[in-house]
């Protein structure tokens, strides 16, 4: 039988062309903070795995925030503890599309993309914000990591 590790390792689990699975990421766990550390933390829209960015009932609210390392950190209701959606890494490399209400049925979504790597391409990160200018602060914060801005319109289509 095999495992499914070695497609992630090998690209294939024959090693034939590179594997066409969008993998969608889950960090590591996260030590608590001190107090204070947080450079950016607020309630965000984000679409379920697997999930339509156009049908409502598939978004659903989060605490996230941006630590001052640069990742992405969510508190995890049903591991009772805090986690990594994205590494400092990750946020880096990150790509950020402004999504449009045509693209999005929440009115300020945005997407974060992260590039291939070694073949294997990565599910984009779909998050809404309560308001323009928050979704605007997320923007500046994750800039201040390294992520670039996409012009508006660019967004990729559905996938």
């Amino acid at each position: 039988m095999l495992d499914p590790m070695d497609a992630f390792r090998a690209g294939h689990p024959r090693g034939a062309a590179p594997c066409p699975w969008r993998l969608r990421l889950r960090g590591p766990d996260l030590e608590p903070e001190p107090v204070g550390v947080e450079a950016v933390s607020r309630p965000s829209g984000k679409v379920k795995a697997d999930g339509d960015r156009m049908n409502p009932p598939d978004w659903y609210e989060r605490d996230m925030w941006l630590n001052a390392d640069g990742d992405l950190v969510y508190f995890s209701k049903r591991d009772g503890r805090k986690l990594i959606y994205y590494t400092a890494d990750d946020v880096h490399s990150a790509q950020i599309f402004r999504l449009s209400r045509e693209q999005a049925c929440r009115p300020w979504a945005f997407q974060l993309r992260l590039p291939a790597h070694d073949g294997l391409e990565f599910a984009p990160g779909e998050f809404a914000a309560a308001s323009e200018a928050q979704r605007e602060s997320w923007i500046q914060e994750f800039v201040r990591f390294g992520a670039a801005v996409q012009q508006d319109g660019a967004a990729p289509t559905l996938l």
